[in-house]
């Protein structure tokens, strides 16, 4: 898992062994305007790979032959590699079978939620809105989210809006909520 970059053009170099290997190219950054929004949405709702005013690029050079395919994965393998990332950062555990991690990178802030209870779901309500200069990948900055059991989930990302400085003041609040299912407010 390579750092994530807010620029135009982002490289990661990596040796791997002989194998199969994974790459997931993610923008989390939402569109700027309501015109981007729409197309991001048309893009996500057709299934493509990136919305048509951001087209994805990906260059994999190799010293040796290279053999590759396109492949659409499920949801999970997406989840579990930005659980990965995040879990680089900071980790709050909420019980023994909850946890909440954020990390920090060149870009701003990742929130995910880890529920391993078999039994019970997670009410996270986050409030980062005394925070400074930050985009919210859910453009709401309150946020109130159950994640169920045995789920994870990326609960939001907050970008930087420009290079001014920024801050992140946020405010979490959990609990154990017997059986439930998922919820998102905003979605």
């Amino acid at each position: 898992v390579s750092p994530r970059h807010a620029r135009h053009e982002v490289g990661a170099e990596a040796l791997l062994q002989p194998g199969t290997h994974v790459a997931l190219p993610l923008s989390l950054r939402p569109p700027s305007d309501a015109a981007a929004a729409a197309a991001a949405a048309a893009a996500a709702a057709a299934s493509t790979a990136a919305s048509p005013s951001r087209p994805l690029v990906l260059r994999v050079g190799s010293a040796k032959p290279l053999i590759y395919d396109e492949i659409r994965l499920p949801c999970e393998v997406a989840v579990r590699a930005l659980g990965e990332y995040t879990m680089r950062g900071e980790s709050s555990r909420i019980s023994s079978e909850m946890s909440i991690h954020s990390l920090q990178d060149e870009c701003g802030w990742l929130v995910f939620a880890e529920n391993t209870s078999r039994l019970s779901a997670m009410s996270v309500m986050i409030d980062a809105s005394q925070s400074f200069n930050l985009l919210a990948s859910r453009r709401c900055m309150e946020t109130v989210d159950a994640v169920p059991p045995r789920h994870a989930q990326l609960l939001q990302v907050f970008s930087f809006c420009s290079n001014q400085g920024s801050s992140l003041r946020m405010q979490t609040q959990c609990q154990s909520l017997l059986g439930g299912g998922e919820m998102h407010s905003p979605p």
